[in-house]
């Protein structure tokens, strides 16, 4: 029998994410046109190595089969992808907001602004759990002569005007494009794990590319960051909300800060851990919580063995790996996890301190389970302990005794 699909790692819903794919204002006019595009970013995120080189193998294989569609498909994935963005000064600070799944799966990213040849390099600050929100933060070089844009104090209302702004890819290449609409429905909500949120449903229509830009009220300040179209359905696209935004950057502002002090530091990694215990003791499946801490390394380096064998038994697994491949490897990794944690070794049951390597840029830590003890190795990813690898499991159970043999009938 085919393995039971994991409901909380794979959202089946009627909505399609679009993409690769401060302070406070309030909405009077302040932004010009000009202004508004000046501060529309995009975002250039390429695929990080190991994974490029996972895909490239893939593809290799499948041109020896005959599979030129499909090979071409994997070799378009080692290239990379684009989204959109914008500034926001923050702490005296100038920030990137994007939404997550643009830089899902990278540490690092490219940001350009109009008119300028010039791509500044950025790190992945903070990618927030809840939300589909990110915080970009730039190195020693950034764009100069932009002021960021302001978020909306007052939350927007059915039937006024927005725009929205981004860089939707056109030729190949990312272009800005501005388009004018009107809120159609101001608390538009949603569950997503087992939490409602609440999202600016409108009508300025989006293209692929244009995840994580701004939508701003007339005022030109920003009420909400473009992240996702309804499939099937015209002019209905969604926004998150400026009052999300200023929350996840408040997140956000924390995770800069705590960076710096060491016994933050700890309590993350103390956290992170106890999640991943937590999640791999669940029935049933495994929690979403796993395939949170997985890192693009620990993608890169047992993705394909770990999601291979499923896809062999599930068409749905399979069919998947052939649409989003990287989300695919980790939902290998995860349930790979997940399954051997329910073994014969018994459950996890803490994480223990070990031995660290000096020469190493992960941290490790030992999870001990009922029967058995695995090294694991953590690594600071977008605002989080993530999981960069594991060793196999060691037994500490007592050998079981041989059976006796049956007792011949006289």
């Amino acid at each position: 029998m085919a393995p039971r699909r994991p409901r909380t790692l794979v959202l089946l819903s009627a909505l399609t994410l679009m993409g690769c794919g401060g302070g406070l204002s309030a909405q009077s006019p302040s932004t010009s046109p000009a202004e508004l595009r000046q501060n529309t970013v995009s975002v250039r995120v390429a695929t990080p190595e190991k994974i490029a080189a996972v895909y490239h193998g893939i593809a290799e294989r499948l041109k020896l089969k005959g599979k030129s569609d499909l090979a071409e498909f994997f070799e378009g994935q080692t290239s990379g992808e684009f989204g959109s963005g914008f500034l926001i000064k923050r702490n005296g600070r100038m920030l990137v907001v994007t939404n997550r799944h643009v830089v899902d799966f990278a540490d690092e990213a490219e940001v350009a602004v109009d008119g300028s040849d010039e791509a500044f390099p950025v790190q992945v600050l903070y990618a927030d759990r809840v939300y589909d929100l990110a915080v970009l933060g730039f190195g020693v070089q950034h764009p100069t002569g932009v002021t960021g844009l302001k978020l909306a104090r007052s939350k927007i209302h059915d039937l006024e005007g927005v725009v929205a702004t981004g860089y939707p890819g056109l030729g190949g290449q990312p272009s800005y494009q501005a388009t004018k609409g009107q809120v159609s429905n101001e608390r538009f909500t949603m569950q997503s794990r087992g939490q409602t949120l609440t999202y600016i449903q409108h009508t300025a229509p989006i293209d692929p590319g244009s995840s994580g830009g701004p939508l701003t009220g007339e005022g030109g300040v920003v009420v909400g960051v473009n992240t996702m179209k309804a499939n099937g359905r015209d002019n209905v696209y969604l926004a998150v909300p400026s009052e999300a935004i200023e929350a996840v950057l408040k997140r956000a502002d924390a995770v800069i800060a705590g960076r710096k002090n060491k016994e933050w530091l700890i309590a993350g990694l103390s956290d992170s851990c106890g999640r991943l215990v937590a999640g791999l003791r669940r029935d049933g499946e495994p929690s979403i919580e796993i395939y949170d801490l997985i890192t693009n390394d620990a993608v890169a380096e047992r993705g394909f063995e770990s999601t291979d064998p499923l896809m062999k038994t599930d068409k749905e697994l399979s069919d998947l790996f052939y649409e989003n491949p990287t989300t695919t490897l980790r939902i290998g990794v995860t349930m790979r996890l997940w399954k051997e944690a329910h073994g014969k070794e018994g459950l996890p049951v803490e994480c223990m301190d070990a031995p660290q390597d000096p020469e190493s840029d992960s941290v490790r830590l030992q999870v001990k389970f009922e029967h058995a003890t695995r090294d694991t190795y953590w690594r600071f990813e977008q605002g989080y302990w993530k999981l960069s690898g594991f060793d196999k499991m060691t037994s500490t159970a007592p050998p079981s005794k041989p059976a006796k043999p049956p007792s011949k009938k006289r």
